[in-house]
């Protein structure tokens, strides 16, 4: 498993990779991908299993594997806790808290984790296009920075049937803020660098919101043998996500003047919803040394709403829309799941983070 600086994971060469909270689906991860594991802070973390070979309940199938990050949560009696502070260059700044308590049957536990970041970025590109016997040639050059925050606090409880069964009921709330302006310079061609047809200016400036929010309810039955359990789920994550951007670009000759008359500005507006029910039962049984027998059942629905409008500036200076769509749609899964394997070891962990 590698990650690179921006936190993009990857797992034998390959970034087709489902990340999985405490062994399901959750509102840190589900919705950016590896892209929200910059939200969550490593003192949240208590260890993370890379399952190569997934079986049919983490639904990876043509997926490189399965990465399931555990969190911390103790289970002692009386009251405990640990925090973390952060800092780096560029600016990264983060703290995280753990505070667990226990009484008796019952464990309550609270986890947040904030975090303040700025990104710049730069990259380069060439390009040539061959038509009709000439090439048109373009240097790309593109700079820009990323500011943004986010904030995610992670509460509930633990019921204690006994050391063996256990229920647990959590709520979880994420809200992510950022803005990000890109500039880019278009310089134009034609069959040589020598040839120089002008060049454009053009900044995009956006900024997002991503709040979201997840209710679990989960019970786990473990038995005597190492591996041997029962466990079942109820899931529910709602999403929303608000695009606001706004483009502007210019025009200049060769000598540098603008080109009046060929100045742009347009806007753009997205909102995206979304809602996930999901409803697990999972029995996993080892089988001699290194086998397990594992069944289930699982189901799904997934609604999702996504509106979107793109507006340009006429000449009188008002925004009038170019592009607009607004789309909804659901998914709605039942499947059961049996499986059988034999001396096959798909956990491969767990590897601490640093």
């Amino acid at each position: 498993m590698a990650v690179d600086p921006e936190g993009n994971v990857t797992l034998r060469g390959s970034s087709n990779v489902r990340i999985l909270i405490d062994g399901k689906p959750s509102g840190l991860v589900s919705f950016k991908g590896s892209s929200g594991l910059r939200q969550l802070q490593a003192n949240l973390v208590e260890r993370v299993e890379v399952i190569t070979n997934p079986s049919a309940r983490y639904e990876a199938e043509g997926m490189a594997g399965v990465i399931n990050i555990i969190l911390k949560k103790d289970s002692k009696q009386g009251f405990n806790g640990s925090f973390e502070v952060i800092a780096g260059t560029p600016l990264n700044l983060g703290f995280s808290a753990n505070l667990n308590y226990r009484k008796k049957r019952i464990n309550w536990f609270i986890n947040y984790g904030f975090a303040r970041r700025y990104q710049p970025y730069v990259s380069e590109q060439y390009q040539e296009v061959y038509e009709e016997g000439n090439t048109l040639i373009l240097n790309q050059a593109n700079s820009g920075e990323l500011r943004g925050w986010n904030n995610n606090i992670r509460g509930g409880l633990d019921y204690f049937f006994s050391e063996q069964s256990i229920l647990t009921a959590s709520y979880l709330w994420r809200r992510t803020d950022g803005r990000r302006i890109t500039d880019i310079r278009y310089e134009d061609y034609l069959n040589s660098l020598d040839n120089f047809l002008g060049y454009s200016l053009r900044r995009q400036d956006e900024k997002e919101k991503e709040p979201n929010s997840e209710i679990a309810l989960n019970y786990k039955r473990t038995f005597a043998e190492k591996g041997h359990e029962l466990t079942g789920t109820f899931t529910y994550l709602s999403y929303w996500e608000n695009s606001d951007q706004l483009f502007t670009e210019f025009r200049f000759d060769p000598s540098g003047n603008e080109v009046l008359g060929e100045d742009l500005l347009q806007t753009s507006i997205n909102d995206e919803f979304e809602n996930q029910y999901l409803l697990q039962l999972d029995y996993v049984k080892p089988l001699g040394s290194e086998g397990k027998f594992e069944t289930g059942f699982r189901t799904s629905f997934r609604e999702m709403e996504n509106d979107f409008i793109v507006s340009e500036e006429n000449e009188t200076g008002e925004l009038l829309p170019i592009r607009a769509w607004i789309i909804f749609f659901f998914t709605m899964k039942i499947s059961w799941q049996h499986t059988g394997f034999w001396e096959i070891k798909p956990v491969t962990g767990p590897i601490k983070l640093v």
